[in-house]
């Protein structure tokens, strides 16, 4: 996460966050160049999400890595919208919690009536 945020606070990266939430935004055929972009830290992030969420079964676990990856390119790409009054520590931190809390989140098998 922290190496797309700071490519957000530049501007030149900000612009190519931005152009990676449109291709989010345009989805269909587009989705496949964010995945090729993400592919090599998906490909990391996997095994480490494997141990840390045991419960989930492997397709729960990636649609929620997908969601969470697209959520956070938004927060990234939007920040005006998304971070309010924080400043950019705070808003760092929250972009964080909101990624760990989508992918986390507890399951159908795990909820109490």
């Amino acid at each position: 996460m922290q190496p797309l945020f700071d490519l957000a606070t530049d501007e030149s990266g900000a612009r190519y966050v931005r152009f990676l939430a449109a291709l989010y935004r345009a989805g269909g055929e587009w989705l496949a160049v964010v995945d090729d972009a993400f592919a090599p830290q998906w490909a990391l992030i996997a095994p480490v999400l494997a141990r840390a969420t045991p419960d989930l079964a492997k397709r729960r676990r990636a649609r929620r890595l997908a969601l969470a990856g697209e959520t956070m390119v938004r927060m990234l790409a939007d920040p005006h919208r998304y971070a309010g009054d924080l400043d950019p520590g705070a808003y760092r931190d929250d972009v964080v919690d909101v990624f760990t809390a989508i992918v986390t989140g507890p399951t159908p098998s795990q909820e109490t009536p």
